[in-house]
């Protein structure tokens, strides 16, 4: 399930921060990790946590959309363009276009505070 590989990570990283910060009693770091995992499973269950997407008019109707990965949730490689897709009809439906077609779309990757955080992004017109 790619929805809980991010989240995952991030328990492991937490719990092993935790750890290494020296945790006084077994107990305690017991209990850390049990926060740990129920966020990461809450997290899990939530189909876009991780995920950001942008919606602007540029005129005529056209729109540029703009999809991101949020960095600790993992790669995400492999959905961006059906995410962008699934975007790109909401922002078409909401527009009342009965069709779309892409002028543009690119994926690139943008520094972030811990690594790079990827980024799909192009524009639609309304058909």
């Amino acid at each position: 399930m790619w929805r809980m590989r991010g989240s995952v990570s991030l328990a492991s990283v937490v719990l092993g921060s935790a750890i290494l910060a020296g945790c006084a009693t077994a107990n305690e770091t017991y209990a850390l990790g049990a926060v740990v995992v129920v966020g990461a499973l809450v997290l899990s269950q939530r189909p876009d946590a991780g995920w950001d997407a942008t919606a602007s008019e540029e005129g005529r109707g056209r729109f540029h959309i703009e999809i991101r990965r949020v960095a600790w949730t993992g790669s995400g490689e492999g959905d961006f363009a059906r995410r962008f897709d699934r975007e790109a009809q909401r922002v078409a439906g909401e527009r009342g276009c009965s069709a779309f077609r892409v002028l543009a779309y690119r994926e690139r990757h943008e520094p972030a505070l811990a690594g790079s955080s990827k980024v799909a992004e192009g524009t639609i017109e309304c058909a």
